[in-house]
């Protein structure tokens, strides 16, 4: 119903865009380009945000930056025990893996070697809702830090998760691995600017030939989702449901604010 009313080729604020058309606020460009030296470094990372915040999006646009000739990137969940996750590694690199977890974390480092010996390839290990991570996981991907071929680092471990993983790694017990973390990044929600310039990057995206969200609309959006694009995207299809459902071709403030109260 929204394509047709407003003349677009496709539903926009979809979840399917590809990375190179991507909308990137200055934030995400200056995240990306440390996370892209941490990558090509061997260093450490943390990476938080709030829920909804774009930590995934800006992921998808770090692993098309990466060049595929040098950098092996695995993205692990963090639902799984250690094991799970050293597991989930290994078979990443192509390896049957072992059982017991001193033999797995053997087996991921020469794997990891192996990678960089014969591909040149360095890998970038992304360990996301880091936040759930108990301490002794925390622990095994520490050892996983340790990994150097002639004194070279040849693996960065990535955490990402939502700001409790701050909290966590204060901790004395996570005191080990958080000394490791040489880079620290908190990721902020768009600015009102930036809201704007999110809901007409996508609009355009989806085809649209002029304005859609009046400016007072915009301001409203912005004020009821502060900035995070998840809320933005469910906000501003509701309220172009609701505009196509009473036959207006620009969203108004009035729409906002009944789509915010049906959200």
């Amino acid at each position: 119903m929204i394509t047709s009313h407003f003349g677009l080729k496709a539903r926009p604020f979809g979840k399917d865009i590809p990375p190179g058309k991507l909308y990137l606020t200055n934030q995400h460009r200056s995240v990306l380009r440390k996370l892209e030296q941490t990558a090509a470094h061997g260093t450490h990372a943390a990476l938080t945000g709030e829920v909804g915040v774009g930590k995934s999006t800006l992921l998808r646009a770090l692993y098309d930056k990466l060049p595929g000739a040098r950098h092996t990137c695995h993205y692990v969940g963090s639902d799984l025990p250690s094991r799970g996750i050293l597991r989930s590694v290994a078979r990443g690199l192509g390896l049957a893996p072992h059982w017991l977890r001193a033999d797995l974390i053997d087996q991921v480092q020469r794997g990891v070697t192996d990678q960089f010996e014969k591909a040149g390839r360095r890998t970038l290990l992304t360990i996301d809702e880091s936040h759930l991570l108990k301490y002794p996981v925390l622990e095994d991907l520490r050892l996983l830090t340790n990994f150097k071929v002639d004194s070279s680092p040849i693996l960065s471990l990535l955490l990402v998760g939502q700001p409790p993983l701050r909290e966590r790694l204060m901790f004395k017990a996570a005191e080990a691995i958080d000394q490791r973390l040489e880079v620290k990044l908190v990721f902020e929600p768009m600015s009102r600017q930036e809201t704007g310039e999110y809901l007409r990057h996508h609009l355009d995206l989806a085809g649209a030939t002029g304005p859609i969200f009046a400016g007072a609309a915009e301001d409203l959006v912005f004020e009821r989702t502060q900035g995070i694009p998840r809320r933005i995207n469910q906000l501003a299809l509701q309220s172009l449901e609701l505009a196509a459902e009473r036959g207006e071709h620009i969203v108004d403030e009035r729409l906002v604010e009944l789509a915010a109260t049906l959200s």
